[in-house]
């Protein structure tokens, strides 16, 4: 069975964490700048699928988490590298877990299973704090601050499965990165008052930050540049996350602003589930239409409708099609 996107995305990104650091435990400068080159040429490859909405929230978070980069990590010492440096991997791969918590949070299982996911997070989060608190040999008070701010995202944020996507994808980075040595945290803060476990606990929380930036500035970037000066924002079938909704288009077929919006499923053998109008003169009509149509016949024009990934809600993509 094929995988789909937002399921091979998360897995490709895992394998690529897993080589990149493994092969910086001995790289030398020149070959971690070499790691650093594969790392963008494989951003820009798996970006190339995405539409503008999901680009610009990726490059937000490769310009917001360098700057913590250098700043906490080549700044403060907040936590240092092996070469005591900032290597070349690192921002695109902000970029590559950015966009793997991005497809895990817009996936369709995730929709289906919205309260099991956050409900696992949280719990799954609160223990491992809990841990860091009490049980660990380095207490952990930046981990379970972090954690706190996991709960806000979670609690007040418009895309609670994304941070939960983030929770995940970060845990496993840091567990492996800290675990090879690729870079270790410090004991405390630079002011001495907060102890840091290595990894923090609840690290996710502090990548949420990057999240919540790119989420909530996408939208205003996409309004005051976005092409032909309209002051709209151009929606994308594949970000749905910015709004929460689940995804109801996946193939990259249609890209304009009705047709993200659309709820049709069309469903193996073209049969009608149900269906949505754009609004239109025959509205009335076409909705009428809908409701009694068994089938779509071959010769239907491109409109506003939508569907669901084949791979992901178990249904065939078919060719984007509305009742008039």
């Amino acid at each position: 069975m094929r995988l789909s996107r937002n399921a091979g995305i998360p897995l490709l990104v895992g394998l690529w964490v897993l080589v990149v650091l493994g092969l910086d435990t001995v790289a030398s400068l020149t070959a971690q700048r070499a790691l650093g080159l594969g790392t963008w040429v494989l951003l820009a490859a798996v970006l190339s699928g995405e539409g503008p909405a999901a680009r610009l929230q990726v490059g937000v978070v490769v310009v917001y988490a360098t700057v913590v980069e250098y700043v906490f990590a080549g700044w403060l010492g907040v936590y240092v590298y092996r070469l005591e440096n900032v290597p070349a991997f690192v921002p695109p791969g902000h970029g590559l877990v950015y966009l793997a918590a991005l497809c895990l949070g817009r996936s369709a299982w995730t929709h289906r299973h919205v309260r099991p996911v956050i409900g696992a997070t949280v719990v799954v989060g609160a223990a491992w704090a809990l841990w860091g608190l009490t049980l660990s040999s380095r207490p952990d008070l930046l981990g379970a601050l972090w954690f706190g701010c996991l709960l806000v995202f979670l609690r007040r944020g418009k895309t609670p499965l994304v941070y939960c996507g983030a929770f995940l994808v970060t845990s496993y980075l840091e567990l492996i990165g800290t675990g090879l040595g690729t870079w270790a945290w410090q004991p405390t803060d630079p002011t001495g008052l907060i102890s840091i476990g290595n990894p923090p606990s609840g690290i996710a929380g502090g990548y949420c930050f990057f999240d919540a930036a790119a989420l909530w500035l996408t939208p205003r970037l996409l309004r005051r540049y976005s092409p032909g000066g309209s002051g709209e924002a151009r929606a994308s079938t594949t970000t749905a996350p910015t709004t929460s909704a689940p995804p109801v288009s996946w193939t990259g077929l249609n890209r304009s602003p009705r047709n993200a919006a659309a709820v049709t499923t069309l469903t193996t053998g073209s049969k009608v589930d149900r269906a949505a109008v754009s609004p239109g003169p025959s509205r009335d009509k076409a909705a009428k239409k809908a409701a009694t149509a068994m089938t779509v016949p071959n010769t239907v024009t491109p409109s506003s409708a939508s569907h669901a990934d084949g791979a992901e809600g178990n249904r065939a993509p078919v060719a984007t099609a509305s009742t008039s």
